[in-house]
């Protein structure tokens, strides 16, 4: 755990909070402003210092794009319309890919932005339930 130079009730509340954000950051990846948002719905007010660590110690992200944003901005600098052709969903797809999105998290933005469910990169899936 972290010390923090405070009254000793003010650094188990500031332990917590620093031992809460691991536990989120256990599961998956976060931008600061989205590391935020949760720990200010749990705890309220997060100290700076706390994100400064976690920034330090690279457990955090810096704030980048969320994949909705690029989505969304790649569409409109492209000038792109859904529903989106399948060459141009696969464009997306790679654009994304390269960018360092995750895999799945692009194909369901993608799927869910155009409002099917196939794949965006033109493989179908087979449907089980017949």
């Amino acid at each position: 755990m972290m010390n923090f130079r405070t009254t000793p009730y003010h650094s188990v509340v500031m332990n917590e909070i620093y031992a809460y954000a691991l536990k989120l950051l256990r599961v998956r990846d976060y931008t600061v402003s989205e590391l935020r948002a949760k720990l200010e719905a749990k705890f309220g007010a997060v100290p700076p210092e706390l994100i400064e660590q976690l920034l330090q110690k690279k457990f955090v992200k810096p704030d980048w794009p969320s994949l909705k944003e690029a989505l969304a901005a790649k569409m409109n600098d492209w000038t792109l319309r859904v529903p989106l052709q399948p060459r141009d969903a696969g464009r997306l797809f790679r654009a994304l890919l390269r960018l360092g999105y995750d895999e799945d998290a692009i194909r369901e933005e993608i799927n869910s932005v155009n409002g099917v469910n196939a794949s965006p990169t033109g493989r179908s899936h087979q449907n089980d339930e017949q």
